[in-house]
């Protein structure tokens, strides 16, 4: 397997040695993003810049969805030997990767303003009129062709 697949483990078997380094670079990006986010935050209340501040928190959302994804290495690296993960731990990354957009898409109905979601054809592919479901949430969306 090349480092471009899926990081799947055989059942109940260490990780692949590459995803040790995965896991490392992906810490890294979190305490970089963290580092920018509370940088441009700080800024912003000090010099009244609201443009800082903005990106800040939107550096927030960032080094949360990349958090997710250096928890779900941790917890797959941890838990790889563990009966308790009978096909293995490779579910957790899926797991991460949509609890990551889920919590950005809900991020973005609570946000004043507009949000444009690109590409939607991956969600459509998943979910069935998840245009309505949003609309549901309270969400002002409208399907806007390219």
């Amino acid at each position: 397997m090349d480092h471009h697949s899926a990081p799947e483990c055989a059942l109940n078997e260490a990780p692949a040695p590459f995803l040790a380094a995965n896991e490392r670079k992906t810490w890294i990006v979190v305490v970089i993003t963290a580092i920018t986010m509370v940088v441009e935050i700080a800024a912003g209340l000090m010099t009244g810049s609201m443009a800082l501040l903005a990106d800040g928190w939107h550096m927030a959302s960032h080094a949360g969805a990349l958090g997710m994804t250096g928890l779900a290495y941790w917890i797959a690296r941890r838990y790889a030997t563990s009966k308790n993960f009978t096909f293995g731990t490779g579910k957790v990354y899926a797991l991460a990767g949509y609890s990551s957009a889920l919590a950005l898409g809900l991020g973005a109905l609570a946000a004043d303003g507009n949000t444009e979601i690109n590409r939607l054809y991956h969600i459509d592919r998943g979910y069935e009129h998840i245009d309505e479901k949003l609309l549901q949430l309270g969400g002002n969306v409208e399907r806007v062709s390219a």
